[in-house]
């Protein structure tokens, strides 16, 4: 016995889909533009490569564990952000993203703490260096304790 073809297992059912009717999104004015052989020939005569329109985030993130830990924290951080004042909120555009830029730059630390958004430090307490400090004044008897 021959092996049968898979066509010959399986029934094909044929499938048809039709667009007529609705509103096109494909813009043909750009046709050239986004032609894969088109941008690949501009490249080679020295254009830039296209890019995203993300720009690349680079950092330190080993103090986040994993991505549920990620989202717990930016889901704390916006609901902090949305007990705060509706007056503090609006400075920073309602985005929590600029408060915490904000708060990330030291040179704001001032207008934070007016604002409410640190704590004022605390004072030092004052204390005297050895140099500066007054020797107590020896004691003195008077001259019926002297005498007496």
């Amino acid at each position: 016995m021959e092996p049968q073809h898979i066509d010959e297992i399986l029934e094909r059912i044929p499938v048809q889909v039709s667009f007529k009717g609705t509103k096109t999104r494909t813009k043909s004015e750009f046709a050239d533009e986004a032609n894969i052989n088109n941008i690949v020939k501009r490249c080679m005569n020295g254009a830039a490569m296209p890019t995203g329109s993300r720009t690349p985030l680079f950092g330190d993130f080993s103090e986040v564990a994993d991505f549920t830990s990620a989202q717990t924290l930016i889901a704390q951080a916006n609901a902090e952000f949305e007990q705060l004042p509706s007056d503090v909120r609006e400075k920073f555009g309602n985005n929590v993203s600029d408060l915490m830029d904000f708060l990330d730059d030291d040179n704001n630390i001032d207008e934070a703490i007016a604002l409410g958004l640190a704590p004022k430090p605390e004072s030092e307490p004052k204390t005297l260096d050895e140099n500066t400090q007054k020797a107590a004044p020896e004691p003195t008897l008077s001259e019926s304790e002297v005498s007496g």
